[in-house]
């Protein structure tokens, strides 16, 4: 019962994150908020039967969305490792122009496949073309890399960041966590105090569930006064990690 609980605990944390990387994409005063929206809902073809095919693209249409509606029917492909390989070699031979659209949705893909390689070189383009130093497309670094596993080039990216926000230190508390690095998880929260960022909702369920995965209950405790002083003991949600 105690670990339906705690995974309970960590889809609704999932959730939560993902409403604040939609208020995180409608705060960047431009159209790209929304333009990630649209990915989901690009050029896939169904069939008469039902059953979805690939991508329907065509003409200068195919050449400017090439990349996005490969990317995002990638999941319903058996082979998304080949998709995106193919993805990068049209982004690589310049048929779509380079953007923060285009990173991100590629970003993302990575991060669901898991495809680590690939999130790699995607990384190296988006150094090569001067967008190292996009919080946006930081926060989805730190994401992806997380998804892979590959913790050391989350926190590289993390610790690299320009300027982080309280949704940059949430991703990375939650690469931790869902990676089994409680430890590693606390003390980045900790170090989120230190360095006067106020944690939210999202951040003190991330941390209350390291601590129900370490049964480390004095820590528990201590995050426990925390949420009363922050006023949030009584959300359903956090209530739960409590109990947990």
């Amino acid at each position: 019962l105690g670990s339906l609980s705690v995974g309970r605990s960590r889809w609704a944390s999932s959730m939560l994150m993902a409403e604040q990387e939609l208020c995180e994409h409608r705060s960047l005063g431009s159209d790209l908020g929304g333009r990630l929206l649209e990915t989901n809902s690009v050029v896939v073809a169904k069939k008469e039967d039902g059953q979805a095919c690939k991508p329907v693209l065509k003409g200068s249409l195919r050449r400017r969305l090439s990349v996005k509606g490969c990317v995002s029917a990638s999941v319903i492909e058996d082979s998304v490792q080949e998709r995106l390989k193919e993805a990068m070699g049209q982004l690589g031979c310049g048929y779509v122009r380079a953007d923060s659209f285009t990173y991100a949705s590629l970003l993302r893909s990575c991060g669901n496949a898991r495809a680590l390689s690939e999130g790699r070189c995607v990384h190296a383009h988006i150094m090569r073309n001067g967008y190292d130093q996009d919080r946006f497309l930081g926060n989805l670094l730190v994401q992806m890399y997380g998804n892979c596993g590959s913790l050391e080039d989350a926190r590289a990216v993390f610790d690299n960041m320009p300027q982080r926000n309280l949704y940059s230190w949430n991703l990375m508390i939650a690469a931790y966590s869902q990676n089994w690095h409680f430890d590693n998880a606390i003390s980045l929260f900790d170090k989120m105090q230190l360095e006067v960022v106020k944690p939210d909702m999202i951040a003190f369920i991330s941390i209350l569930n390291a601590c129900a995965s370490l049964t480390a209950l004095s820590e528990g405790k201590e995050i426990h006064a925390r949420i009363v002083e922050g006023g949030l003991e009584t959300n359903v949600v956090v209530g739960t990690a409590l109990i947990n």
